[in-house]
């Protein structure tokens, strides 16, 4: 997955500058809350880089009347209040890549379930393609890809068998799945929609910023069925479960894990962000109330 490590350029067309109550361009800022915790439900979106961020406060500005965009601040994470689409809150969180690092998603997003309690967590943003040479439906950079199984190929074990020189990896994660409403939600929500090619399929995860074509060769032979790899999916993946709640990754085709350029990031974060708040507006977030027993 491409990391780029600039800072937010810009959120929606308008500049955000922090006010109280001010409004610039198409997006309301009011003043950052200062309280603590809070715990109401709502989907928690997720993503790491300043691209990704831009293009999920664009999507919802985009179909919210007046949208808002207030900074809450967490124990150690800053987290912010997009507003109501249909009858769902949303929040946003930006959050270090891979699950390595204090600032990376995977203790972020721990203490982000814990302080938020959402109904929902949504990684989104940008990941890089493993199909785009497939002979009956090529990928396309711009491409959704929506992952109904988390590989987790980081998990591995090396090993030399005796009077050999090659050293042999061993993939010991296994496989993890999303939740089924969520996964039900996008293909829902997938029907008819015409921006982009929305794929369902196993999605590689690990700590590791692909930029080589040998090893993304290496990451097809050990999980030949996947569709794409990315960063942060096995965090994401831990701290939801743990606790419980739905989860589902959801990223745009920006490269294909070698020789990469930036310039399809915007394009590839934009339209998995768009999907995401497609399942929103559509009211596929919405709490339903179970029907009484007659």
């Amino acid at each position: 997955m491409a990391h780029q490590h600039n800072k937010l350029e810009h959120v929606t067309a308008g500049a955000i500058g922090f006010g109280s109550g001010s409004t610039t361009g198409s997006v309301t800022v009011t003043q950052p809350a200062r309280q603590g915790p809070r715990r109401d439900g709502g989907t928690l979106i997720v993503v790491v880089e300043a691209v990704e961020f831009n293009a999920v406060v664009d999507a919802v500005a985009a179909v919210n009347a007046r949208p808002t965009f207030t900074p809450r601040f967490l124990r150690g994470q800053t987290v912010f209040e997009l507003g109501i689409i249909s009858r769902t809150e949303l929040f946003l969180a930006r959050v270090g890549p891979g699950g390595e690092t204090p600032h990376s998603a995977g203790p972020s997003v721990a203490e982000l379930i814990a302080d938020l309690a959402p109904a929902h967590v949504i990684l989104t943003g940008i990941c890089y393609g493993l199909k785009e040479d497939d002979a009956k439906e090529p990928q396309r950079i711009g491409d959704v890809v929506v992952a109904d199984q988390v590989r987790l190929i980081a998990h591995r074990k090396m090993a030399q068998d005796a009077g050999r020189t090659e050293v042999r990896r061993l993939t010991r994660g296994g496989e993890v799945h999303p939740s089924h409403k969520l996964l039900d939600r996008f293909r829902t929500a997938s029907v008819g929609w015409t921006r982009s090619r929305v794929r369902f399929g196993p999605v590689v995860t690990e700590s590791v910023l692909v930029n080589s074509f040998a090893y993304r060769e290496e990451i097809r032979a050990v999980a030949p069925e996947a569709i794409a790899g990315e960063m942060e999916g096995r965090a994401v993946y831990t701290a939801a479960v743990r606790n419980k709640i739905d989860w589902i990754l959801v990223k745009g085709i920006c490269d294909w894990g070698h020789d990469k350029q930036d310039s399809d990031q915007t394009r590839a974060a934009e339209n998995a962000a768009a999907l995401v708040v497609r399942v929103v507006e559509m009211g596929g977030l919405d709490a339903v109330t179970p029907p009484r027993a007659s």
